[in-house]
């Protein structure tokens, strides 16, 4: 296994969890989310190992969703500030 196929699925892991976590509202909830991207990480890194050929992907899709992540995580951290602002959290 090759840090390229380490590198893509956490690149995968990382945009999917936060679009989870966006869409759920569950920000507030480390636990779930950690083993959310647990499943997801493995999933991934096994499909790589045994699965997807070793250049199935180049290094364009792992720039792809970690760019896509930082929009994501933005959109969380600002909705998260917004709903403190106006006192409309779920906890």
């Amino acid at each position: 296994m090759t840090a390229h196929a380490v590198l893509t699925a956490l690149s995968m892991t990382t945009l999917l969890t936060a679009l989870f976590a966006l869409k759920f509202r569950y920000w507030r909830r480390p636990k779930l989310l950690g083993a959310y991207a647990a499943l997801f990480f493995s999933a991934e890194y096994l499909g790589h190992a045994y699965l997807i050929p070793e250049d199935a992907f180049g290094s364009w899709i792992i720039i792809l969703c970690f760019g896509l992540s930082v929009p994501v995580i933005l959109a969380i951290y600002l909705l998260d500030r917004h709903e403190k602002k106006h006192d409309r959290t779920e906890g």
